[in-house]
């Protein structure tokens, strides 16, 4: 019995200096690894960091220069860094640009979930918002920047793909704001979502380059024609006469 006692006590002995030397690991491991996390953090911001200093120096040549005219040279130059670091983020001034046009439609789909939210407005006025302010934003933009023009048609080839989820958040919140109108008594809309993204759709004749009307005042009043046609259909449908009434 003592014998076996003895063989017990040395093997605990021998476990409790194992989970030491683990525990003792464990703690020295632990640093060892924030330190890393904090130096993937602090590597991933100056990535960041990077490709937004590349895409600010793009944007200034971009709107103003148009994309023939813009060099990867010239924006390397204008961001400080070397030619191969942009290729790092981008492959191609074409990538460049769509990156560019997706932060320009990232902030007017910002302003247009603010219409969305402002209860203040009426869902009507809401929808036409909404409806306009990308078109209407859209030649603003040309008009500022002749060569945005051309910037937009050399992109177009990628906008199916690259467009999708904007467009896709735009048709939701616009399905929203009738959902609302149908709570409210306003419409009677069955399928909110169709129904916005008919709107989305037809607004897009309207869009830059090549709109189906071209001076930008005849823009805004046939995109608002176009747009009280659909809130029309949006209203509940007045109620039948009987055949004395008629």
């Amino acid at each position: 019995m003592k014998r076996g006692t003895e063989i017990r006590q040395s093997w605990d002995n021998n476990d409790c200096r194992t989970n030491l030397v683990i525990i003792q690991n464990a703690r020295a491991v632990v640093p060892a690894m924030r330190d890393l996390e904090r130096e993937s953090a602090m590597a991933r911001v100056q990535r960041e960091n990077l490709k937004q200093a590349i895409l600010d120096a793009a944007e200034n040549r971009l709107w103003r220069h148009g994309i023939r005219k813009m060099t990867i040279d010239d924006i390397a130059a204008d961001a400080g860094v070397g030619k191969g670091t942009v290729y790092l983020y981008f492959d191609s001034k074409e990538a460049i640009a769509c990156a560019l046009v997706a932060k320009y439609k990232e902030a007017v789909l910002a302003d247009q979930e603010l219409t969305a939210r402002d209860r203040k407005l009426p869902v009507c006025e809401r929808i036409r918002q909404m409806i306009k302010h990308p078109v209407m934003a859209a030649h603003a933009r040309c008009g500022q920047y002749p060569e945005a023009v051309e910037v937009i048609a050399t992109v177009k080839p990628r906008f199916a793909k690259m467009m999708r989820p904007y467009f896709m958040q735009e048709i939701a919140l616009i399905a929203e704001v009738i959902e609302e109108g149908n709570h409210a008594g306003r419409f009677a809309v069955e399928d909110s979502l169709t129904a916005a993204r008919s709107l989305k759709l037809a607004s897009l004749a309207f869009m830059p380059p090549y709109p189906c009307v071209e001076d930008r005042s005849s823009i805004e009043s046939e995109l608002d024609l176009v747009i009280d046609m659909g809130l029309r259909s949006f209203r509940p449908a007045a109620p039948v006469a009987d055949e004395q009434n008629r």
